[in-house]
C-alpha cells in the first residue's frame, strides 16, 4: 500500500496558489473589457435614442407648423405646460412635468412627438415681431437621457402667411 502512495504525483499547494492567481488576473482583464464595452454600448444607445428624438419631434413641427398662416396668440408658458396655438387649428404642447412633446389637431386625440425633452422654445421670426405678426418661427429643442444630451435648433416659415 505504501508503494502506490509515493508513485502518486500530484500539486503542490504553490503550484495552485500560483495558477489560482493568474486565472484571476486573466479574468478580471476579460471582465473589464467587457463592463468597459457595456457602458460605452448603453451610452451611445441613449445618445442615439435621444437625437432621433428630437429629430423626429422637429421634423414634425416644422412639417405641420410649415402649412399654417400664423400663430393665434402668444405662447401660453405655465409652471408645468408651455402651449403655442396656430391658426390652423394646429396646437402644440410641451407637458413640463412629464417633459414630453406633443401636437394635437383640431379634434383629433393628442399625439405624442418626445420624450426627456429639457427644454422647448419658440420665438418669433423676425425676432423684433410679436407671435401673431411674426412670419415664421425658430424652434428649440433641448432633450437629455441619463447624461446624453442633444440641441437642435430649426427655423420654420409658414407657407401660407397673411397678414
Amino acid at each position: 500500500m505504501k508503494y502506490i502512495l509515493k508513485n502518486k504525483k500530484g500539486f503542490t499547494l504553490i503550484e495552485l496558489l500560483i495558477v489560482l492567481a493568474i486565472t484571476s488576473i486573466v479574468i478580471g482583464a476579460i471582465n473589464l473589457f467587457f463592463l468597459s464595452n457595456y457602458k460605452t454600448f448603453f451610452r451611445a444607445d441613449d445618445q442615439i435614442t435621444v437625437q432621433h428624438q428630437v429629430q423626429k419631434a422637429i421634423n414634425e413641427i416644422v412639417d405641420r407648423v410649415r402649412e399654417t398662416e400664423k400663430v393665434l396668440q402668444d405662447p401660453v408658458d405655465k409652471p408645468s405646460e408651455y402651449i403655442i396655438e396656430f391658426k390652423t387649428d394646429l396646437t402644440i404642447k410641451y407637458d413640463k412635468t412629464n417633459k414630453i412633446i406633443s401636437y394635437k389637431k383640431g379634434t383629433e386625440s393628442e399625439v405624442e412627438l418626445a420624450e426627456n425633452i429639457e427644454k422647448f422654445e419658440i420665438r418669433p421670426i423676425p425676432s423684433e415681431s410679436d407671435y401673431i405678426d411674426c412670419k415664421g418661427i425658430e424652434i428649440k429643442i433641448k432633450a437629455k437621457k441619463n447624461g446624453s444630451e442633444v440641441e437642435i435648433i430649426d427655423e420654420v416659415y409658414f407657407r401660407n402667411f397673411k397678414k
